[in-house]
């Protein structure tokens, strides 16, 4: 209805021009069809041009395809739009994937972090070679074990299944249990404490322990840590020297005239038989002469200094005053005592009272 006569409606339509230029050259045609959209005033057409095979006569097909192209406007709009929001979630993803990513990595650092740090408490937990022991503490005392190092199965005799089954009072003897609540009392005071004790091992045997034992809080709980070391071999180290010292008190004891060890730098006396002054000072100046200085300082030869000089035992003659403060003549005999680099740092000294041989010589000298 539009179109009845489209060479006379429309004479400067480029399809008019085609079909005239067609008409004008039917061999240079390059196709037997064309086709296009054309827009006339608000409304849009597909014009499809056919032409017929004698050439003389052409066939035009023209469609109303506003609808149409409003909606396929209406999809490349939200099509864009559809681009638009995928590009940005995309990019919101990418983010995302960016940021998980590196949650991941920093993940997997802080649990290589942990694990290092595990190996190494595991590994400083399990050195050494005491015993070491965490429980919980409840109002009534210590839990069941929550850890235990190698060396504690090792003692005890159990395997570390078996010792995380049990706790403190399984693996004490009943008479050294009875101080714990003491020990607990000292322990919330003071956060840690020294003891000794006696642990009982899986087959029955006893073994003397000094254990350090630590209150410390993890994750709002308190908790015990107790480092418990075997003294089996201190202990009789300790009864050998006490034997040996018990010894040499008795050879030192049995000596009838004074015995003393004395300190090379402040002339203290560090061990004395009972035949000496007890009550006129800690030196020997001043338990010997009743000096308050060495005494050199009253013209008098010292035999400490001589044989700290020499370092070569000594003999000399010398004034003492006994317990009463009565004058008396001594033979002393004088010993060096070296340290590992030689250097003397204490003198055995004894001293022999000759006094009624030395009356004797004066009174011949006399005569």
């Amino acid at each position: 209805k539009e179109f009845p006569d489209l060479t006379a409606k429309c004479p400067e339509h480029p399809i008019t021009a085609h079909l005239v230029k067609l008409t004008e050259s039917q061999n240079e045609l390059p196709d037997n069809l064309h086709r296009r959209e054309i827009q006339i005033g608000s409304r849009v057409y597909d014009e499809q041009i056919s032409i017929l095979y004698d050439f003389q006569r052409i066939r035009l097909y023209i469609s109303d395809i506003s609808e149409r192209k409003k909606t396929d406007q209406s999809q490349q709009t939200y099509r864009k739009i559809l681009e638009e929001e995928v590009e940005s979630r995309t990019l919101e993803f990418q983010k995302l994937n960016e940021y998980l990513r590196g949650e991941i990595e920093e993940r997997i650092k802080i649990e290589a972090e942990l694990t290092a740090k595990e190996e190494k408490y595991r590994l400083i937990f399990d050195s050494g070679n005491d015993a070491k022991f965490v429980t919980n503490l409840t109002e009534e005392g210590p839990t069941k074990f929550e850890e235990v190092n190698m060396i504690a199965c090792e003692q005890l005799g159990y395997s570390r299944q078996e010792l995380l089954k049990l706790g403190p009072k399984d693996i004490t003897h009943p008479e050294s249990w009875k101080q714990i609540p003491s020990i607990l009392e000292s322990l919330r005071a003071t956060k840690e404490t020294l003891i000794e004790s006696i642990h009982v091992t899986k087959d029955g045997k006893l073994f003397p322990v000094e254990i350090s034992i630590q209150l410390f809080i993890l994750n709002n709980r308190p908790k015990l840590l107790a480092i418990a070391r075997d003294i089996s071999e201190r202990n009789k180290r300790e009864k050998e020297i006490q034997s040996q010292n018990n010894f040499l008190k008795s050879i030192i004891e049995s000596l009838k005239h004074p015995f003393y060890v004395i300190d090379i730098e402040d002339y203290s006396i560090k061990l004395a038989n009972s035949t000496t002054k007890k009550d006129s000072g800690n030196t020997c100046h001043q338990q010997l002469h009743g000096y308050q200085h060495p005494c050199n300082k009253y013209g008098e030869a010292c035999p400490l200094n001589i044989v700290s000089k020499t370092k070569k035992p000594v003999v000399m003659e010398h004034k003492h005053h006994d317990a009463e403060g009565n004058a008396k003549y001594v033979e002393v005999h004088g010993h060096p005592v070296f340290d590992s680099d030689g250097k003397v740092i204490q003198v055995i000294e004894y001293s022999l009272d000759i006094t009624q041989r030395k009356n004797t010589e004066l009174k011949l000298i006399k005569r």
